[in-house]
């Protein structure tokens, strides 16, 4: 190897070296590598691919010069299929050159034809071809990391995105008090965050189907509504196959609405949301999804208030308002409690006005997930329901964002922070079960810590992890999350601050000490037993007198 050969590689290299790296995609560096081969070494023809490693996929393809593509991509697939893994296989007779390397579960295969020097591969030329594929390696991991910044940077704008339209969501429709202003903010958020125009609301009360809002060319048959009102989930139409479960329903819609979306209430189908397609024409993605099923329990839950009120309005008047805001909390409340085969459930709340600010819920997020939750709004009567109904809409509409506990508990932190003065509080405890592993993960935000009765040690852990109650600052230290496993036989309560400070006419409060043993004493009795055992003890302690703050029990026991 002469000093001036030696010389002319180095040069080239570096040059190699600098144009690869100035660019991220993998197309243009398989270009560069075609070209650079064929130049140096004296091919004819030249042919570059990416190939998957996981399902032997071919992801890119360059082709220079006139070459059987069809025959090397044959050739490539034979030898991927027998596990090939040299890296550099040149044929002299056949004058072709086959260069095999691997990178991010990818594999590189690049093929050189027709070769103008019959010859072997000096060393040097099998050196530079040596050198070539290093540089080449590195700067396709660089392209493959690259490209997985960029897509894991645009999957948490949307995200981040999706939760502050959800935030004003939640905000912007607690405002609202007619149907009117309901559709309009609902078109808006349409437009602007999905780019759709065309959309139906249909409303189901009782056994009428009403449609709020319609702006397709297409009037559709009251037979075909009451078929899709049948739905449970987020239905995307595609037009491209026929769909077994809605059959001629679903074609009905075909050329016209792209989404089909229930809009649920208390676990009931009371609303039916029709998407047509997008200004762009692109299809709704999984973020599209959630957005949209957020969206429609939202404004379900806005025109659920909006019909209560109304109707409560009209029948009894001014006087009668009080009334009213009872049922819409208790409206807000579990109507019926789910039997479980490992668990039994049951809870209630007793305002110790007409209407308080006590919240429970009960929730199964999916076949594997429980998610009890309980709260004590600060203050009673009207203020304090208004301000559990904002913690019970929001709380439902971060489920269906698939979040963990610890983001559900930050996110109404802030909403509450955002909607309410600065002596509004709300102490919050919110569990998940895994009703597989019986992992229960926790955060308790301030409230009484739930006991969890361990009846084979006859002992009592507090569920205290969390941190500060929310509503006090937006942005706190981080919610420590709790974890334990249940077992069977334990019982867990959870209650607000009515059931231990509750007093007699000696001005004596029934205490932690007098909870935990009434919990020893009829752990073995139901869930629904126990709750209503503990309402009647409390009464017999107190009495109606001393029952000064709303008082709410949720039970759960493993069987």
């Amino acid at each position: 190897m002469t000093s001036n050969t030696l010389f002319i590689n180095l040069d080239s290299l570096v040059e190699f070296s600098n144009k690869i790296n100035s660019s991220y995609n993998i197309e243009f560096i398989l270009n560069t590598v075609i070209l650079t081969i064929m130049g140096k070494l004296g091919f004819l023809r030249g042919f570059g691919t990416i190939v998957l490693e996981k399902d032997k996929s071919i992801e890119t393809l360059v082709v220079k010069g006139n070459l059987d593509v069809e025959q090397v991509n044959l050739k490539i697939r034979e030898l991927f299929n027998r596990n090939y893994r040299e890296k550099i296989s040149y044929n002299s007779t056949a004058q072709s050159l086959l260069i095999t390397m691997k990178f991010a579960e990818k594999f590189a295969f690049f093929v050189f034809e027709s070769r103008i020097k019959n010859s072997e591969l000096s060393q040097e030329e099998k050196h530079y071809l040596s050198l070539i594929c290093n540089i080449t390696n590195s700067a396709l991991e660089i392209a493959v990391n690259y490209d997985k910044l960029l897509k894991m940077n645009l999957e948490l704008q949307k995200r981040n995105q999706l939760l502050s339209a959800l935030y004003e969501l939640n905000r912007d429709f607690s405002c609202y008090l007619n149907k009117e202003q309901i559709i309009n903010h609902l078109r808006y958020r349409l437009l602007g965050q999905l780019l759709v125009n065309k959309f139906a609301v249909y409303y189901k009360n009782e056994d009428k189907i009403e449609k709020l809002v319609s702006n397709f060319d297409t009037e559709f048959e009251p037979k075909l509504m009451e078929n899709l009102f049948s739905i449970n989930r987020t239905y995307p139409i595609d037009n491209n196959r026929e769909d077994e479960f809605f059959n001629q329903s679903i074609n009905a819609l075909k050329g016209q609405v792209s989404i089909v979306a229930p809009m649920i209430y208390h676990n009931t189908t009371r609303g039916l949301l029709l998407l047509g397609k997008k200004y762009n024409n692109q299809s709704f993605n999984e973020e599209d999804i959630n957005f949209i099923e957020a969206l429609g329990s939202t404004v379900m839950l806005a025109i659920e208030n909006y019909r209560l009120v109304q109707e409560e309005i009209e029948k009894k008047q001014i006087e009668k308002e009080i009334q009213l805001a009872m049922e819409i909390q208790l409206n807000l409340l579990p109507k019926e409690i789910q039997s479980f085969e490992k668990f039994d459930i049951w809870g209630f709340t007793l305002p110790s006005k007409i209407v308080g600010g006590d919240y429970f819920d009960i929730i199964q997020k999916d076949e594997y997930t429980i998610n009890l939750a309980i709260a004590d709004v600060s203050g009673k009567g009207i203020p304090a329901s208004l301000l559990m109904a904002n913690v019970q809409s929001g709380l439902h509409s971060f489920l269906i964002l698939n979040l963990s506990i610890t983001e559900i508990v930050s996110y109404l932190n802030r909403i509450i922070c955002k909607n309410t003065t600065l002596d509004k509080f709300v102490t919050f405890f919110i569990c998940e079960i895994n009703m597989d592993t019986m992992e229960l993960k926790y955060i308790n935000a301030g409230h009484n810590p739930p006991l969890l009765f361990r009846k084979e040690l006859k002992d009592f852990i507090f569920l205290s992890d969390g941190g500060i109650f929310l509503g006090f600052n937006e942005f706190p230290n981080e919610y420590k999350l709790g974890s334990l496993k249940l077992q069977k036989n334990d019982v867990l309560v959870l209650y607000t601050d009515g059931v231990i400070e509750c007093t007699n006419n000696e001005g004596k409060e029934f205490g932690l000490s007098n909870l935990k043993n009434f919990i020893c004493a009829y752990s073995k009795m139901t869930a629904k037993e126990i709750c209503l055992k503990l309402k009647d003890t409390i009464f017999e302690f107190a009495g109606m007198e001393g029952m000064n703050d709303d008082m709410s029990i949720v039970v759960l026991k493993v069987k």
